[in-house]
């Protein structure tokens, strides 16, 4: 399953690429699979490592995560993460805290990284990455905020990278 994927391959690269210096991981939700399966390995070698999900802004998760109901969710436009129902993969135990990040913020941080790195992300990429500066700057300079960036943004040149859509969208000039 995607979940034991990310247990067996994603956990270990990640702790053997920080020489076990992590503090915390920042991953977004989409099947659940990532998440789930880095959390949990991440969590057996060191239980104090936080994990922080990113999740648009009307995505249900994090109201389910914060009271256990399931609600109805709203639109959004980042694609790939958040639900309107809990994934099968999703282990929400395993998550510290549920970060919304709005389409805009998603959008504004994946065209920064794309501007200042030369890393063209997609929306969900933005998002993680939002959350993952917010994690890092609340943090000692001595730790380490991992994250992952799930997709190119090649895929949304016509989209979050268009001035034209962006506007069109109020994301823009408001």
């Amino acid at each position: 399953s995607n979940t034991q994927a990310h247990y067996d391959t994603t956990g270990p690269e990640i702790w053997e690429q920080t020489e076990g210096r992590i503090d915390a991981f920042v991953a977004s939700m989409g099947t659940g699979g990532t998440i789930t399966g880095v959390a949990c390995y991440l969590k057996e070698k060191n239980p104090d490592i936080k994990v922080w999900a990113a999740d648009p802004c009307g995505s249900i998760l994090k109201t389910y995560k914060d009271t256990g109901e399931i609600t109805e969710g709203q639109l959004y436009l980042v694609e790939g993460i958040g639900d309107d129902m809990v994934p099968g993969n999703l282990d929400i135990d395993l998550v510290d805290e549920i970060v919304n990040v709005s389409d805009k913020e998603s959008f504004y941080m994946a065209r920064q990284l794309a501007l200042q790195e030369g890393i063209l992300g997609g929306g969900s990429t933005g998002t993680n990455m939002k959350v993952a500066v917010e994690v890092a700057a609340a943090m000692r300079p001595d730790q380490v905020v991992v994250t992952l960036l799930p997709d190119t943004g090649e895929r949304y040149l016509s989209k979050l990278y268009s001035d034209e859509w962006m506007w069109e969208k109020g994301m823009l000039g408001q």
